[in-house]
């Protein structure tokens, strides 16, 4: 091959690869949580694992019994509820706030924070979380620019938010 011929087929290689890295990203999806509409999971954490970078999980209105993971590759993951979105990280569904003195305790789920972030550039915005064994939300060591806003946390055992890695405010309500 010619010097000539060599030299072209470097540039387009240089081309051709710059092209696949400033190519933009694939459009990023809202993911619905919903206790009523079947097109929607009807679970929190399963919306999570679906996600994909820069992905919405969007919460509709109500109570969901489960704790939260956001896991190192979900990076710019947003959680986003509204009014009326409650997570009660320590209910197995028995009731909490007007328990009987003959009922037995709620049963603790996982013995663990409402959510727990293990990935950067989360936001979490528009929830409530009741009663967490731990934490209503601990951020990783580690990890990074995590936004929390308009959470209201409810009874926690521990902190209602710790952020062992950073968090960017404003911070609850």
């Amino acid at each position: 091959m010619t010097t000539k011929k060599l030299a072209w087929l470097e540039s387009m290689l240089l081309v051709a690869g710059l092209a696949v890295l400033v190519a933009p990203p694939a459009a990023a999806r809202t993911i619905c949580v919903s206790k009523t509409n079947p097109n929607c999971a009807n679970k929190i954490q399963t919306a999570i694992q679906l996600a994909l970078f820069g992905d919405t999980v969007r919460i509709q209105a109500g109570t969901y019994q489960d704790t939260i993971q956001i896991p190192p590759l979900k990076r710019g993951l947003r959680v986003i509820g509204g009014q009326g979105v409650i997570i009660d990280a320590i209910s197995d569904g028995s009731p909490t706030s007007q328990q009987t003195a003959n009922a037995p305790p709620p049963v603790v789920l996982n013995q663990a924070v409402g959510i727990h972030v293990y990935a950067n550039d989360v936001q979490i915005r528009g929830l409530t979380i009741r009663g967490a064994a731990s934490h209503g939300i601990l951020v990783q060591a580690g990890f990074s620019r995590t936004r929390i806003l308009a959470v209201t946390i409810e009874n926690p055992n521990g902190d209602g938010i710790r952020c062992g890695g950073a968090c960017d405010g404003p911070l609850g309500p």
